[in-house]
C-alpha cells in the first residue's frame, strides 16, 4: 500500500538531509528535483531565505516521505513525474520544495520531500489542511497512474480515501 508521512521534527540539519536525499547510493541526479529551487544549490537557497528573514528556528524544513506500494512495476520517469506533482500537491504556498526518488533498493521505491519552513515571504511553515486532504489530493495523482492508493484506517477498517 502506498503511504504518506509528515515528519514535523527530524533531527538533521538542512545540509545533512540535503546529502541524504542526494545520497549515489539511493538515487542518481535525474531523480533529484526542485519547485521554487535549484537543486544543486538548495541548502543555500533555503538557508538564504531565512537569513533574509532571521529566521532562527529548530526544525529549518519539513520533510515529507512518499511509499509507493511495494509491487509498483512502472517506467521510472513515470515515477518521477508521480514525485513532482506530489511535491505540487505538498506546497500550499510560494516555498521551495527539493525532492528526490530513492529507487535503487526496488523492494522500497519512496520519495523524500524537504519544504523550507520559511516561505519566499518570511511566512512560517503551518499544515494547512489535514493530512486526510492531502491523501485525498495524491490519490487522485496515483489513480491517474493506476498506481495503489493511500489507505485510511479507522478503528478495525481500513479503506481508500476517496479522490
Amino acid at each position: 500500500m502506498s503511504i504518506l508521512k509528515f515528519e514535523n521534527r527530524t533531527p538533521r540539519s538542512l545540509q545533512a538531509m540535503y546529502d541524504y536525499m542526494t545520497d549515489i547510493k539511493k538515487t542518481d541526479r535525474e531523480y533529484i528535483f526542485g519547485i521554487g529551487i535549484n537543486p544543486p544549490y538548495a541548502v543555500a537557497e533555503m538557508q538564504f531565505i531565512q537569513n533574509v528573514y532571521h529566521a532562527n528556528i529548530l526544525h529549518p524544513y519539513l520533510q515529507v516521505i512518499f511509499s509507493f506500494d511495494s509491487n509498483v512495476n512502472y517506467d521510472m520517469m513515470i515515477i518521477k513525474d508521480t514525485c513532482y506533482h506530489i511535491g505540487e500537491v505538498l506546497l500550499i504556498d510560494e516555498r521551495q520544495l527539493l525532492g528526490a526518488v530513492h529507487y535503487k533498493n526496488e523492494q522500497n521505491i519512496h520519495c523524500h520531500y524537504m519544504i523550507n519552513s520559511i516561505g519566499i515571504d518570511g511566512s512560517l511553515y503551518r499544515q494547512k489542511y489535514s493530512v486526510r486532504y492531502y491523501k485525498e489530493k495524491v490519490n487522485v495523482i496515483l489513480l491517474r497512474y493506476n498506481l495503489t492508493p493511500i489507505y485510511y484506517n479507522e478503528g478495525n477498517s481500513q479503506f481508500y480515501i476517496s479522490a
